[in-house]
């Protein structure tokens, strides 16, 4: 017997003798240990570049804030969205 299938053994012994409310615990713990195994859900993508053509200045940044602040202070911003909050209420469009 190899010590691959001893220790397969040995758990598996230790498995049956522990009280059922503990093998949700050592569930828990199997499943992160292979979830350190695993390769990543997701591929990181590089962004450098994203936003090379996009010219910002502190101005527009500025009034971006104000905005943002305005709408956030508003006492019914739960009742608008941020597009009917800058639009007139009997505008055509």
């Amino acid at each position: 017997m190899t010590s691959q299938e001893e220790m397969k053994r040995r758990i598996l012994h230790l498995l049956d003798i522990l009280p059922p409310e503990q093998l949700e615990e050592v569930a828990d713990f199997v499943e992160f240990i292979q979830s350190r195994r695993k390769t990543p859900l997701y591929t990181p993508v590089a962004l450098g570049g994203l936003w090379a053509d996009v010219s910002l200045t502190e101005e527009d940044i500025d009034e971006i804030r104000r905005e943002m602040w305005q709408f956030l202070e508003s006492p019914d911003r739960y009742e608008r969205t941020p597009d009917s909050a800058s639009s007139e209420p009997d505008a055509e469009p």
